[in-house]
């Protein structure tokens, strides 16, 4: 969709999935897909797809001026659900955040008891950093939320946990020499 300066248009659409049509390039859409986006390569912005097993990204391709799947995870029943170190499930959360503050978007994935960091690789994909159990005295766990958190040279996560837990976590460096630790930390008790 795309605003004319008084109502929206429709500048590209999908096709009709009754005729089985609902496709960008060799991503099917489906009803359990989950989307964010953020400038993971390259300069224009790109739009991060999640099914319950495979990962893309989607990208507006103005030669075509239809959308486009420069990169996608391989086949999860040859065990290729893969990014890098990271191993796609059902239960990943993601918030997407420039942590280092480069200029693009890295993704901070979430399953109940490991953390990862993706970040972009050529056209796709690929994990900086893949922990389980902890970020620093933050014990991992399937309640926990993530939202970016700006400051200047980049961005910090903010991890809550429902019951009043709140920290937040900064990445350091890039690549594989990627860490991420606590900034600051504030744990209360829940009396009933």
């Amino acid at each position: 969709m795309a605003w004319n300066g008084s109502a929206l248009d429709t500048v590209w659409i999908s096709g009709a999935p009754a005729a089985n049509a609902n496709w960008i390039g060799g991503w099917h859409l489906g009803p359990q897909d989950r989307e964010v986006s953020g400038k993971f390569t390259g300069t224009a912005s790109q739009i991060l797809v999640r099914s319950r097993r495979w990962a893309a990204l989607l990208a507006w391709d103005s030669r075509t001026s239809a959308m486009s799947c420069p990169w996608m995870t391989g086949e999860p029943g040859q065990n290729l659900d893969w990014i890098g170190g990271w191993h796609l499930s059902p239960r990943d959360q993601v918030a997407v955040a420039d942590v280092n503050g480069d200029g693009h978007d890295e993704v901070f994935i979430r399953s109940p008891s490991w953390a990862g960091l993706l970040a972009g690789s050529g056209s796709g994909l690929t994990s900086w950093l893949v922990q389980q159990a902890n970020v620093g005295n933050w014990n991992l766990n399937p309640f926990d939320n993530a939202l970016p958190l700006r400051r200047p040279g980049g961005t910090d996560l903010f991890l809550h946990h429902p019951w009043g837990w709140t920290a937040a976590a900064q990445v350091s460096g890039a690549g594989p020499s990627a860490t991420i630790a606590l900034t600051s930390a504030q744990f209360r008790e829940i009396v009933a």
